[in-house]
C-alpha cells in the first residue's frame, strides 16, 4: 500500500477542487439564465410574427440542474405552416447564440407528441 507523502497538502487539493466545482456551477447557472432569457425573447417574437396555436418547451432547460454547457433550447411549435416554419427558424436563430432544437409539432411522431405534452411545459397557448 502506498503511504501518503507527509508534505502533500490534501486539504489544499480539496479546496482547489471545491473551488473549481463552484466556478463550473456558477457558469452553468449563468448559461441557464441566459438561455431562459433568450427563450423568452424567441417565444415572444414567434407569437408576434407567426401566431402559433401552442409553444411547448422541453429538454434540459426546464430544470437548471439538468442544464449543461452543451445544452440547447428545445421548443415544439404547433399551428405554423411548413413554409412559415423555415422563417420562424431563421428568426429564432437571430435571437440567440445557443443551439436550437425547434420542432414543428405536427411533424413529430404521435408518441413523442404525447411525451412533449406530458413532460414539457406549455409556454404559450392561443385562446
Amino acid at each position: 500500500m502506498l503511504e501518503p507523502k507527509p508534505d502533500f497538502d490534501y486539504q489544499a487539493v480539496c479546496r482547489y477542487l471545491q473551488h473549481k466545482h463552484e466556478i463550473a456551477t456558477k457558469k452553468r447557472q449563468f448559461l441557464w439564465q441566459q438561455a431562459t432569457l433568450d427563450t423568452q425573447v424567441i417565444v415572444n417574437r414567434i407569437i408576434e410574427c407567426y401566431q402559433p396555436k401552442r409553444i411547448i418547451q422541453w429538454g434540459s432547460l426546464l430544470k437548471a440542474q439538468h442544464f449543461s454547457e452543451v445544452s440547447d433550447i428545445d421548443l415544439a411549435i404547433e399551428g405554423v405552416g411548413s413554409v412559415e416554419f423555415l422563417g420562424l427558424l431563421a428568426l429564432a436563430e437571430d435571437c440567440t447564440d445557443f443551439p436550437l432544437d425547434i420542432l414543428r409539432r405536427e411533424n413529430v411522431d404521435p408518441a413523442f407528441q404525447a411525451t412533449l405534452l406530458a413532460k414539457g411545459k406549455i409556454l404559450y397557448e392561443q385562446r
